[in-house]
């Protein structure tokens, strides 16, 4: 088993602001980009919001003009193409506040029970190059599949009666046989 680093941060209050404009998220973020420095590729962020650091982004909002996509998150996932990407930021609407800015139906997917996270999770594993990794925001630290390794883990505290947030670098961690398929469009 690997060591895994665990950090606390004392955030203070982003109540309001999107989770990118925390300076710790910039700081995992950093990270991770450190950790893929060696791995060409895509950066994917399935629900983008503002944030512009992905290189293919998407957000189900049509209001939000500075993404390539407004989809729902899965069906943006099935679009990208396998083994193309080196890091996934992966920071869906997890609490009621973020939850209630999505009013075309996207809610608090880790408490949905539906099955999209893991479907999520399995697209990707897809899209990641082997070594890529996944930047994972939530209120759970749970492995997204079985393939890959946890790196790092960072909980900010916000303060005030806003819940922490649990901040996790996953790597994928092996061939699978799907890497060796042809790319899909």
């Amino acid at each position: 088993m690997n060591q895994v680093k665990l950090e606390r941060f004392q955030g203070g209050s982003f109540d309001g602001k999107d989770t990118s404009e925390c300076k710790y998220y910039v700081r995992g973020f950093n990270k991770a980009l450190s950790i893929t420095r060696a791995i060409e590729g895509e950066i994917i962020d399935p629900f983008a919001r503002n944030c512009k650091w992905g290189t293919i982004r998407n957000d189900m909002d049509p209001g939000i003009k500075t993404v390539h996509y407004n989809l729902e998150s899965l069906d943006f996932m099935k679009l990208m193409k396998t083994n193309s990407a080196k890091m996934v930021l992966f920071d869906p609407p997890f609490s009621d506040r973020q939850a209630k800015k999505y009013e075309l139906g996207d809610t608090n997917l880790y408490c949905t029970g539906d099955g999209r996270i893991g479907k999520l999770c399995k697209e990707v594993e897809r899209v990641l190059k082997p070594g890529g990794v996944m930047v994972k925001l939530g209120y759970n630290s749970s492995k997204p599949t079985t393939n890959f390794d946890l790196l790092e883990m960072m909980v900010v505290n916000f303060g005030g009666t806003r819940n922490d947030v649990i901040l996790t670098i996953w790597r994928k961690n092996t061939t699978t046989l799907e890497d060796f398929m042809p790319s899909k469009s």
